[in-house]
């Protein structure tokens, strides 16, 4: 049995040659320390709480490459992919300090994770799955799809060419302070997610879903800047999102609300879509400037009572010519309308903003409205406090080559001075021959149909 370097601890190479080694004889505690180097290995699982962590993330390099297996839905055949590259069902779980480039899925499934200070590549685009609640994903190169399905966590600092995606019933997860080059968002029926501070340029977008809060995000070059696809009840404030491809903002569900934000130079810069049943029903405009964008807005759907302004909603503009409200500031508003004017300086103008669909801006703003003085309060189970790093560990010194003895040489024969020598010409002195191994990457061609990794229950 290896001597372990220090007291719960596993060293490789030092105690095991591999890492799969170090994991199938870990038990619950141990920390695993991985010295820098190259790591080619099949697949990593345990169901044990351990802690995996490399000497240097640029260093430390692990290739997986799982077997290909069958997979099955509802114990039906639906097709052959590569299994898990690492699966853990355990708590406590801590992945750091790894560049870790894999064939086939990542799942994770297990309270308190910490994947924190990794790089991560997918070669197939499958996602990595982290499962469970009180989870820290942070300051991770994310170039793959991290599907998290997670309560009260918090994913931040990542960047990469990857999406972060919260999912299956995720809530109360704070997203923050993310540069990525994919998407960012809720998907199927997740809800209540903040998403603060993040970037996404040149990727997809962002999405919201159920209760979800989105603030101070930048989105620019990307397919569309905000989507409420069937998103319901959330609040979209404070962001950037110029320069995209599609629409700004686009709402399809029913009273969601969009303040503040800054929309300018996209395709299109607001679009209230029909993707769903919802109809795109009962949202609120207001305070937004809607700057250069192609096309200012666009109406798809017809009096669904939308609300284009901040104030007393249901009363129709003719019969309530309160400007204490606010709608929302359109850069081609006084060349649209030469004859608007300013309403007793209140900033507001007296000719209301066609937006179509039957529907009209109420009290237009005349000059641009200053999103850096809006103030938002975040929910209280919000978190968008950096998590502190990880301490380094302690690697001990890495043990000394032990010398090869050398050869007691074999005394020279005696020789007479009138002996003849026994060959005429010396022999060079032999050496021992040198084994040098190899080993080649067999590449796996025709896997045809991408599988979404069953969720298993530690």
């Amino acid at each position: 049995m290896p001597v372990q370097a220090e007291s719960r601890a596993i060293v490789v190479p030092d105690d095991y040659p591999t890492i799969t080694a170090a994991i199938g004889n870990a038990t619950n505690g141990n920390k695993i320390l991985v010295r820098s180097g190259t790591y080619n290995e099949q697949s990593l699982k345990t169901n044990m709480s351990i802690s995996l962590i490399g000497e240097d993330t640029a260093s430390t390099i692990v290739n997986l490459t799982p077997p290909i297996v069958n997979f099955t839905v509802m114990g039906q055949y639906v097709g052959t992919g590569y299994d898990a590259a690492i699966e853990f069902h355990a708590d406590n779980i801590v992945i750091s300090g790894l560049t870790v480039n894999c064939y086939g899925g990542i799942a994770i499934f297990g309270n308190h994770v910490i994947l924190m200070g990794n790089g991560i590549s997918n070669y197939e685009g499958n996602w990595i799955h982290v499962n469970g609640n009180y989870e820290t994903i942070s300051n991770n190169t994310l170039n793959v799809v991290t599907d998290v399905q997670c309560s009260y966590s918090g994913v931040s600092a990542n960047t990469g060419t990857g999406s972060i995606a919260i999912s299956n019933w995720g809530s109360c997860n704070s997203v923050f302070y993310n540069n990525m080059s994919g998407s960012i968002g809720g998907a199927t029926l997740s809800s209540s997610n903040l998403y603060y501070g993040n970037i996404v340029n040149g990727g997809k977008g962002m999405y919201a879903k159920e209760k979800d809060i989105l603030v101070n995000n930048t989105i620019t070059n990307c397919n569309w800047g905000v989507n409420l696809e069937r998103g319901c009840n959330s609040i979209v404030v404070g962001n950037s999102i110029t320069n995209n491809y599609g629409p700004g903002l686009t709402t399809d569900g029913l009273n969601n609300t969009f303040y503040a934000n800054y929309v300018a130079n996209n395709w299109i810069g607001i679009q209230v879509a029909t993707y769903s049943e919802l109809h795109s029903a009962n949202f609120t405009v207001y305070d937004n400037d809607f700057v250069n964008n192609k096309v200012q807005a666009q109406v798809n759907v017809v009096n669904q009572k939308n609300y284009w302004y901040y104030g007393e909603q249901g009363v129709p503009w003719s019969d309530n010519w309160n400007y204490s409200k606010e709608g929302n500031y359109w850069s081609d508003y006084l060349s649209r309308y030469p004859n608007a004017t300013e309403v007793d300086a209140s900033g507001i103008g007296n000719i209301p903003y066609i937006v179509g669909g039957g529907e009209q801006g109420n009290c237009p703003l005349v000059n641009p409205f200053d999103i850096s003085s809006i103030n938002i309060q975040l929910p209280t189970w919000a978190n968008i406090t950096l998590p502190s790093p990880l301490q380094t560990p302690s690697f001990p010194p890495a043990p000394s080559p032990s010398p090869s003895p050398s050869p007691t040489p074999s005394p020279s024969p005696s020789l007479s001075p009138t002996a003849t020598p026994p060959d005429a010409e010396p022999k060079p002195f032999p050496t021992a021959p040198v084994a040098a191994a190899s080993a080649a990457l067999v590449g796996i061609i025709g896997v045809g149909l991408f599988v979404y990794f069953k969720t298993r229950k530690r």
